[in-house]
């Protein structure tokens, strides 16, 4: 699977918040590791969360405050 279709099961599905819950969580350590191994980095990924947050009609602020969320969880371990 390709790790871009993993970013929606890290979102809640009505709440769109980042890893709020335990199987979202879990979802984000999976593409984690899958983004790790495949040598992406945070910019490209922080793209790809965005057009996901855009599609799915999230407003600026709640998006701004999802990709601080991610960046937080995911960063520390990506490169750039």
């Amino acid at each position: 699977m390709s790790w871009k279709n993993r970013i929606a099961s890290c979102f809640g599905e009505k709440d769109l918040i980042f890893a709020g819950h335990p199987s979202d969580e879990e979802s984000a350590y999976i593409l984690l590791g899958q983004l790790r191994k495949e040598g992406v980095g945070w910019r490209e990924l922080r793209e790809a969360l965005e057009e996901h947050l855009r599609a799915q009609s999230a407003s600026d602020t709640h998006a701004e405050k999802q990709l601080e969320k991610a960046r937080g969880f995911m960063k520390p371990w990506l490169l750039d």
